[in-house]
């Protein structure tokens, strides 16, 4: 950020790929659902990968035990036949930066 006349400024932003997740049932699932419902939880940041298999590995950082409600969301969005792994573990055992990743080995 830089800040001109008082006005701040975003600098250096970089776009993002569109990343492909997929239900069970082969529908598309758009990122920007999964981070809707993310945000309304206490997480430092988080990373969700999908593999071909549509296995779903989510780890997040929180004080809180978030698990059975990651689960919950996700489940809500993907459907209840997707499988899920969430791991949650403490902020301080994270570098500290706020950490959003969507990871997919399915192509876009």
């Amino acid at each position: 950020m830089k800040i001109e006349n008082g006005i701040p400024y975003l600098i250096d932003l970089e776009a993002r790929n569109p990343v492909g997740f997929y239900a069970k049932e082969g529908s598309r699932v758009n990122n920007i659902e999964i981070s809707r419902a993310m945000a309304e939880l206490p997480l430092t940041g988080f990373t969700l990968h999908q593999s071909k298999d549509y296995k779903l590995t989510f780890n997040g950082w929180s004080n809180e035990e978030l698990k059975d409600k990651v689960t919950e969301e996700i489940k809500a969005i993907f459907g209840e036949k997707i499988e899920v792994v969430v791991s949650i573990i403490k902020p301080e055992l994270h570098d500290g930066r706020k950490t959003v990743t969507y990871r997919s080995d399915w192509e876009v």
